[in-house]
């Protein structure tokens, strides 16, 4: 993939969090990539190989959208990791443990 740099290049973020660190990547690129193109160009398939996976669930400011998305200026591309539990199960899991009396730790350990 041949991509030309002009003085018409946006900056653009690609973060991805874990459990105990960020790692989020600053640079520019030329405009009109899609969302799939600056996670390849950004390298964090590089570093985190789980990420090299066609069904990445991604979004840009915290609401979803699909790869082939066109990035814009100053657009935080983020790759969401899968739930470890679903956020249904959790209240369900709370209101039992309530009414209970006892301390709310269901979650697994780290």
């Amino acid at each position: 993939m041949l991509l030309l740099y002009t003085a018409s290049c946006m900056e653009v973020e690609v973060v991805y969090a874990l459990p105990t660190e960020q790692k989020c990547y600053r640079f520019e690129v030329p405009p009109g990539i899609t969302v799939q193109m600056a996670i390849d160009l950004s390298k964090i398939t590089q570093a985190i190989p789980a990420l090299q996976t066609p069904d990445l669930l991604v979004g840009i400011w915290g609401k979803r959208v699909t790869l082939e998305r066109v990035v814009r200026p100053n657009d935080r591309i983020e790759i969401y990791r899968p739930l470890l539990i679903d956020p249904k199960k959790v209240r369900q899991l709370l209101v039992k443990t309530e009414r209970k009396g006892k301390k709310r730790s269901f979650y697994p350990p780290r």
